[in-house]
């Protein structure tokens, strides 16, 4: 498999490069290691600095100071290429600390950049409802993270996760085997879906149903998941430069913890 080129870009002053670059490593090792094998998705790294120039067509991971009601979540770049972001005032409130969050991002982001890929489940007691491709939503929580070599990282499941016809117990759901089920919430986890007969977004909040969290209005500059399939693609907003030379830009919202 060819690796998407990803340039992790620390713009805050709240970590170190070390740390940055630490992050990175064990980052890396997760997509080698963990993750390529399950999804057949593979990456290359590499830590940008402050100032220093992405590489051309490269995805963005980039870790803002700026507080959101979040703790990241992806838009595009300035050149229309997926982008993932880290608020690092609010990530570093979670027990497992900022780099959890950004490999909540990370995988999310290569996984389904677009927010377009799903799964349809027939349920004869509520209809049809489609599930969305990500990967670390319904493990989030605190307690499912692990570590690499001291880094704690996320939690993510396994495509059988997203297989009805999987029996409890049959099959390894996630990572740290923690689920035992597809479409398994456990408290402090979430899952959003799509009714198809009610037309309406969902969020499965640790197994309770709740219309999904409009966090911003679909008009709002705001990058959340959520509001990005309220439009089409084409009706994204791209980051604007901070600096000239820049690839990114202040925004708001996405991984919520």
């Amino acid at each position: 498999m060819r690796p998407t080129r990803v340039d992790v870009i620390n713009a805050a002053t709240s970590v170190t490069a070390s740390e940055v670059r630490a992050c990175v490593r064990a980052l890396q090792t997760q997509i080698e290691r963990d993750f390529a094998p399950v999804w057949g998705l593979n990456a290359d790294l590499r830590c940008v600095a402050p100032n220093g120039r992405p590489r051309a067509g490269a995805w963005q991971l980039v870790l803002l100071p700026s507080r959101s009601a979040d703790c990241g979540y992806h838009e595009l770049t300035n050149e229309g290429n997926p982008l993932g972001k880290v608020f690092l005032e609010e990530a570093s409130k979670c027990r497992s600390g900022w780099t959890s969050t950004a490999s909540h991002e990370l995988l999310e982001l290569l996984a389904n950049p677009a927010t377009t890929f799903g799964v349809m489940v027939e349920d004869r007691a509520r209809g049809q409802r489609v599930y969305n491709y990500e990967v670390c939503d319904a493990c989030q929580d605190d307690r499912f993270t692990y570590k690499i070599d001291g880094v704690p990282v996320s939690d993510f499941v396994y495509p059988a996760w997203f297989e009805p016809w999987r029996e409890e117990g049959s099959a390894r759901f996630d990572h740290r085997r923690k689920l035992s089920g597809p479409f398994e919430v456990p408290e402090g986890c979430y899952a959003e879906f799509f009714d198809v007969r009610r037309q309406v977004w969902l969020a499965n909040w640790g197994g309770k149903v709740a219309p999904r969290l409009n966090v911003y209005g679909v008009n709002d500059r705001g990058g959340s998941r959520l509001v990005l399939r309220t439009k089409r693609r084409g009706e994204w907003d791209r980051s604007e430069p901070k600096t000239p030379g820049s690839k990114f830009a202040r925004t708001r919202s996405g991984h919520r913890k």
